[in-house]
């Protein structure tokens, strides 16, 4: 069994897809031992361990639907990446649908300071706004808002105490009221 994983461990990526998609699941493993923990890496500079490690099981998925898209004419780490990339832009497209709802049925903060403003902003607009944040108040607002988290969950998520956690969703919804404000997508 350890010359099989020993041979393996000697292919390259593009040679191990030629091998799984002919039904290797070998083949798999190793490109997924190889390159998991790369895959997690990108992950985690993004968004928390959690969600990082769902991504990566996605990514993962995807790469398995689409084996026989794969060419290894074109070198495999590209396209591994290309294809987190987009789970992860796939994963911010759900976050902003559920952030918007958010704003459109709960009787939270958000609702009452900037739920017309977030009506009115076009998605491109919300997404620069949400991105211009400090990270630590766009992460609050993301599990807070996206995610549904309580205010202690987001505490211990980012290692802080509710009351800081209050004021970071607080001051970054100021934040992206004024920031879409100056854009003219709202007028009061």
């Amino acid at each position: 069994m350890k010359e099989v994983k020993d041979k393996y461990l000697q292919l390259s990526d593009e040679d191990l897809m030629d091998l799984y998609q002919k039904g290797d699941f070998n083949a798999f493993h190793t490109i997924y031992t190889r390159h998991s923990g790369r895959v997690l890496a990108y992950f985690k500079k993004k968004v928390s361990l959690d969600t990082a490690q769902d991504l990566l099981q996605e990514s993962f998925e995807k790469l398995h639907r689409s084996r026989d898209k794969y060419s290894s004419q074109y070198p495999f780490l590209p396209w591994i990446f290309t294809i987190s990339r987009n789970t992860l832009m796939d994963y911010y497209k759900k976050s902003e649908s559920k952030l918007i709802n958010a704003t459109n049925s709960s009787g939270d903060l958000i609702d009452n300071l900037v739920a017309p403003t977030l009506e009115s902003s076009s998605l491109p607009d919300l997404t620069n706004a949400l991105s211009s944040l400090p990270l630590a108040q766009k992460r609050a607002i993301e599990l807070r808002y996206m995610n549904e988290w309580s205010f202690s969950q987001i505490a211990v998520e980012l290692e802080t105490t509710e009351e800081n956690i209050r004021q970071l969703i607080s001051r970054g919804i100021k934040k992206l009221k004024l920031s879409l404000n100056k854009k003219g997508d709202f007028n009061e």
